[in-house]
Order: C-alpha cells, then structure tokens, then sequence
C-alpha cells in the first residue's frame, strides 16, 4: 500500500535530484570552501545563471510546443530539470572544480542521471534533455564571460561613488508566507 502510493506520488526522484548540484554549490559557500571567485562574483554568476537558464528554457517551452511523449501537456521542449541541473553542475565546476574532480564528477553524474530519468519516465524526448543540458551549461558559462564587463562597470561606479568601500555588499532578504505557498524575495546591492 505504501509502495503503490509512493511510486503514483506526481514528485518523481528528478524533481529532487536536479537541485542536487545547486545544494552542493550552496553549501560549499556555506562551509567558506575556497572558491575561484569572491562572494559578489559567486552571487553575480549565479545570478544571471539562473535568469539565463530560466528564461531560456520557459521561452522555448512556449514558443516550440511539443507534446510530452506521456502525453500530458505540450511543454517537452527543452527540459526544465536538464537545463537547471547542467547549470548548476557547470557552476560547481567553475567555483569549486580545483579543490577535487570528482566535486566535478558528482555535479554532472546528478545532472546525467536526472536527465536520464526524464527520458525513461516519459516526461522527455532525449532531444529535449540535451537541449536542456546545452541551455544549463552555456548559461553559465555566459554569466562567466560577462563577469569582467560586469566588475569593470561595478568598479567605474564605486570610483563616482563616494563613502562605499571597495567590496561592499548590502544584501537584504524577505521570507514571506501566503495562502498556498512561501516565497523569498531579496535585494543585493553591488
């Protein structure tokens, strides 16, 4: 009885196993690892990873319209999990890759085997995960190729402002519950 309910649940192993790499990457920040880039770079990165990746990927789901192989709905094309999971994997990679490979290692496996489990379950096509999988990675490597343009303005700022120290970051995040759900909104301030 408990099986049958477990294995009919809507929440698949992917639907957890995507944010793998991303809680690994979070969690390194949190334990002060010694990553390649400073806080603010690490947020700025992340940043525009997740809107590249996110707006990409929702865009594509509108725009293309392909049905689901099960069926269900019209949004197979590219994959959500695909594409957040690359990106997150790509981003531990980048920031914490040099303290041991298989950090690397563990980031992509997770990626892979939650691509793999879309395309067994019938929730994707296999092109729909390797375009997911090509849509995370080049995310982020996107928000790394414009990290330089990104410190060049943040430094020609902090020289017209006047009383900012050099790294300064003011950082402020608001948890809020509502009927039907919770959300965190912030604001960080470069």
């Amino acid at each position: 009885m408990v099986l049958s309910s477990s294995i009919s649940a809507r929440a698949q192993v992917e639907d957890y196993l995507q944010y793998a790499p991303l809680a690994a990457y979070v969690a390194l920040n949190a334990c002060n690892a010694l990553a390649k880039n400073a806080p603010q770079d690490r947020i700025f990165t992340l940043a525009a990873s997740v809107l590249a990746t996110y707006g990409t990927t929702g865009s594509l789901k509108h725009i293309v319209s392909e049905r689901r192989p099960d069926g269900r709905d019209n949004r197979s094309f590219p994959s959500g999990h695909a594409a957040r999971s690359f990106m997150a994997a790509n981003m531990l990679r980048h920031e914490f890759g040099h303290i041991s490979p298989w950090i690397s290692i563990a980031g992509y496996s997770c990626a892979v085997v939650t691509s793999a489990l879309r395309v067994t379950g019938d929730y994707h096509y296999a092109h729909d995960v390797l375009a997911g999988a090509a849509i995370g990675i080049l995310s982020a490597e996107l928000s790394y190729a414009v990290l330089p343009v990104w410190n060049r303005w943040r430094a020609r700022r902090r020289e017209k402002s006047t009383g900012r120290g050099k790294d300064d970051i003011q950082l402020v995040v608001l948890p809020s519950v509502v009927c039907g759900g919770a959300s965190v909104n912030g604001v960080i301030e470069f």
